[in-house]
């Protein structure tokens, strides 16, 4: 407050609200985070606050192998809505799942699985967790929308855009993949509520139907980021 922030980024940490994921939930979690957003509201500074960090509760990975289960997905649902009504008051600045365009690329994180591009299974492994987090981002927001209607919330982006280091047309053609592969392809997702062409085509290759399920979630209109 001193330096004059109006607003400070801060993520809930999902063990503080429920210590195995899931379960009963942790009232002194609850009262420590309703301090803190408080005192910022005190001193004119607006919370705007992450849901998911990278944090996943260990408890869901020994149990669930973390996003690779669907368990997980159901103890996120139950999370975020404890969240929204906990704090719905104090929040209007939400944000669902930190850089989860960078799943594909490190998909085996948080989930205890030891497995890597040339693991056997890597490609289904990848678009499963990659289709859960997104269930979650999505069912996140629609949540927002319907309990806090009031607030604004969207979706952290890891966004790292390249350019074309000459004009040579191969350069020019890697840049844009890069930066398609690595944040339009989530952008596109997150505004339309569909994998991108694209993406379709590499769940299919793989053997795999699943980013065909939860089309209705996915494209409800109360499941578009602010």
């Amino acid at each position: 407050a001193e330096m004059g922030f109006k607003a400070f980024r801060l993520s809930i940490a999902w063990t503080r609200i429920f210590p195995e994921g899931d379960g009963e939930v942790n009232q002194a979690g609850i009262a420590f985070y309703i301090d803190v957003l408080k005192t910022l509201r005190d001193h004119q500074i607006e919370p705007v606050v992450t849901l998911y960090h990278w944090d996943m509760p260990q408890s869901l990975i020994d149990r669930y192998n973390g996003w690779y289960g669907m368990e997980t997905v159901e103890a996120f649902k139950r999370y975020v809505d404890t969240c929204f009504q906990e704090f719905g008051d104090y929040v209007t600045y939400w944000l669902t799942l930190n850089e989860n365009n960078l799943t594909l690329m490190m998909p085996a994180f948080g989930t205890g699985v030891k497995i890597d591009k040339g693991s056997a299974g890597y490609k289904q492994f990848s678009y499963r967790v990659y289709h859960h987090t997104n269930i979650a981002h999505f069912y996140a927001v629609k949540s927002c929308h319907e309990m806090c209607p009031d607030a604004k919330i969207g979706c952290m982006i890891a966004s790292s855009l390249a350019y074309p280091l000459t004009s040579d047309p191969s350069d020019v053609l890697l840049a844009r993949n890069h930066n398609q592969e690595l944040t339009y392809d989530y952008l596109d997702l997150l505004i339309s509520g569909k994998y991108t062409p694209k993406n379709r085509i590499k769940f299919t290759e793989q053997g795999s139907n699943i980013h065909e399920q939860n089309q209705d979630l996915f494209l409800d209109p109360k499941a578009r980021i602010d």
